[in-house]
């Protein structure tokens, strides 16, 4: 699992009663869920429950596929992308032209992003 499962009811009943009740023996939680709901608790009630729990498994890679989710929860703040691009003069492009005025990166980028295919810039 790249995130712990959740402990409590909401929308749906809770995903730890689930993985206790089918019989599953072993849960591998790649990154600890920050919503205050949960955060430890589905853990905790697995191991509680007999199962074996291995926790911190490629730890940045799985909080990195949840980075929406768990910056708001770190920080009650949407996670927003803001791609702007103009030239030195405040141009945003030539009148009646399509003007390319980022690099090829960043618009590839933007392109992925778009498609839910979101890029790193490191």
């Amino acid at each position: 699992m790249t995130l712990e499962p959740c402990c409590h009811y909401g929308k749906q009943p809770p995903c730890t009663q689930l993985i206790i009740d089918s019989g599953i023996k072993r849960v591998v939680v790649g990154a600890t869920d920050p919503h205050s709901l949960v955060t430890g608790k589905g853990i905790a009630a697995l191991r509680q429950a007999g199962l074996e729990v291995s926790t911190g498994l490629l730890a940045k890679e799985a909080s990195q596929l949840n980075d929406h989710y768990n910056y708001f929860y770190q920080t009650g703040l949407p996670y927003v992308t803001l791609k702007q691009a103009m030239t030195l003069d405040h141009m945003l492009a030539k009148k009646g032209e399509r003007t390319a005025i980022t690099v090829a990166e960043a618009w590839t980028r933007v392109h992925h992003t778009r498609n839910g295919l979101v890029t790193r810039l490191s």
